[in-house]
């Protein structure tokens, strides 16, 4: 009786009628239906963090978060934010401390690019450490169009 508290004593006078043995059957059934909810509850929570586990989430100076692979660098940031961002950064603060472009981030990092503006574009030699598709596509697309205008100024002397 102790496991179903109040109900137990519901009816009373009714205990060993069918009725009150309907009753309580479905009080146990309602009592195993929400531990199965939380079960489902800590199964969800628990497959999120399986989901999630390869990601991480970092936020910008103006505190917008975003989403990355795990083991995302600031090039990957400062490409996901806007390509001049990428193609111009020279280096990062992380959490306010100077760091390198090839640092890993980690999730609850503070990310704020350093750019140059008169910067031509991005280091071919990023590839070696980005893990986005995008940051490492925008790489290849602007060191070969770095590499055409090049290749012109040579010509043009």
């Amino acid at each position: 009786d102790a496991e179903f508290g109040i109900a137990a004593h519901w009816n009373y006078d009714e205990r060993g009628s069918i009725q009150f043995d309907r009753e309580l059957e479905w009080v146990k059934d309602l009592s195993k239906w929400q531990q199965e909810i939380a079960d489902s509850t800590q199964y969800l929570d628990s497959l999120k963090i399986d989901v999630f586990q390869d990601r991480i989430f970092v936020f910008t100076p103006k505190g917008d978060v975003i989403d990355l692979p795990e083991d995302s660098t600031p090039v990957d940031f400062a490409y996901h934010i806007h390509t001049e961002i990428g193609d111009k950064a020279t280096g990062a603060r992380i959490n306010n401390q100077l760091s390198s472009l090839s640092t890993p981030l980690r999730s609850g990092d503070m990310v704020e690019m350093i750019t140059e503006k008169n910067r031509k574009g991005p280091n071919r030699d990023w590839l070696k450490f980005v893990k986005t598709r995008a940051a490492r596509d925008k790489i290849k697309q602007n060191t070969k169009r770095g590499l055409w205008e090049a290749i012109k100024d040579f010509k043009g002397k």
